[in-house]
């Protein structure tokens, strides 16, 4: 994470071609929040839109009140279908682990980093 904390800020900003589209449905922390107030302030963006926040849920922010600002608080991959495709593999996955299977997405205390 601290490779990417704050990887969109002011110095990435100012590289971007003029009215970008900015979109982050990563994590909130990429993004430093007052360098992004700054740049849409300034106008250098035709629209933003954000999944998540740096803060969860975030506080009342300027950013969310400013023109061209799409917030979904981090449920824009919500849909019944989606709803439904995320049950169904849920369950198919305990019925691989009960059936002794391995679990298709694994994770351990290695990938977390866990001691």
């Amino acid at each position: 994470m601290n490779q990417t904390y704050h990887l969109i800020n002011q110095q990435t900003i100012d590289i971007m071609k003029p009215k970008v589209f900015l979109v982050n449905t990563s994590r909130g922390s990429i993004i430093n929040q007052a360098d992004l107030y700054d740049a849409l302030s300034a106008g250098k963006f035709s629209g933003i839109a954000l999944d998540v926040m740096e803060k969860e849920p975030p506080e009342k922010n300027d950013i969310l009140k400013m023109e061209h600002v799409i917030y979904t608080p981090h449920v824009s991959w919500h849909s019944e279908d989606a709803e439904i495709t995320l049950r169904k593999r849920a369950a198919l996955e305990v019925k691989r682990v009960l059936l002794r299977g391995k679990p298709i997405n694994l994770v351990n205390k290695e990938v977390l980093s866990i001691p």
